[in-house]
């Protein structure tokens, strides 16, 4: 497990956690402004990722990527906005995605992808004025 609350993080930097493999836990609870391609790449036995309180305001394509055991992924309390096409690419095993009170206000249509693992999405809080077609037919 790693808990890295309240540090002055402003961006996680590719794969920063490499070599971190036996990690099956990982909170991160700070004001990181940018998450690069990759970054977590290289944490193979995380099963859970939280992230709350940032000031990111968009979830870019690869963040996630080699999340391989990821099962649940939690984005809390942030200040988001848009989730990009692609951001959660790299998830192939996430259940439950908890995106809640970080002002969302659009998720296109491919963020999270058909045929995904996906059996939970909770984004409550949000500022989601319409939910895409695409994602109507695979969650509604």
């Amino acid at each position: 497990m790693i808990v890295l609350n309240d540090n002055p993080i402003k961006t996680i930097e590719s794969f920063a956690f490499a070599g971190l493999k036996y990690v099956r836990f990982l909170l991160l609870s700070s004001s990181v402004k940018h998450i690069q391609e990759d970054a977590f790449n290289g944490l193979e036995s995380v099963e859970h990722l939280k992230l709350d309180f940032f000031n990111l305001r968009t979830v870019k394509p690869g963040s996630f990527r080699g999340l391989k055991n990821c099962r649940i992924l939690t984005i809390d309390n942030s200040d988001l906005g848009i989730v990009e096409d692609g951001a959660f690419t790299g998830l192939i095993n996430v259940t439950q995605v908890h995106v809640t009170n970080s002002k969302i206000d659009q998720i296109s249509d491919s963020s999270i992808a058909r045929g995904s693992q996906v059996e939970e999405l909770h984004l409550s809080g949000n500022h989601i004025l319409s939910f895409s077609q695409e994602l109507e037919i695979i969650f509604i």
